[in-house]
């Protein structure tokens, strides 16, 4: 939603564009190939971009506000069949 606190996306990937030589200082694996800077406006298409580039080891990680993160996390219930924080939890630990 609009709000006067919202950075814009492009903005935003100029600012994490401008860090990442800092990040390469700090964690030698982080390099332009590996993590490139995308900027997808459709939430369900930017979580579908993040699956699809992620490795079996890697993971997908969505932050923002409380509204971009739970419209992502509603569409992977629904279309990923991934479970509620807490079924994952109690089903896990039955695995153990």
């Amino acid at each position: 939603p609009d709000s006067p606190r919202a950075m814009e996306a492009q903005d935003l990937a100029r600012e994490i564009e401008a860090l990442r030589a800092t990040w390469q200082g700090v964690a030698s694996g982080l390099n332009s190939e590996r993590l490139p800077i995308l900027v997808e406006s459709d939430i369900p298409r930017a979580v579908n971009l993040a699956l699809g580039m992620a490795g079996g080891d890697d993971i997908v990680l969505v932050t923002g506000s409380f509204y971009l993160v739970g419209h992502a996390r509603t569409w992977l219930r629904t279309n990923m069949n991934v479970p509620k924080f807490h079924e994952y939890t109690l089903n896990d630990r039955a695995r153990m």
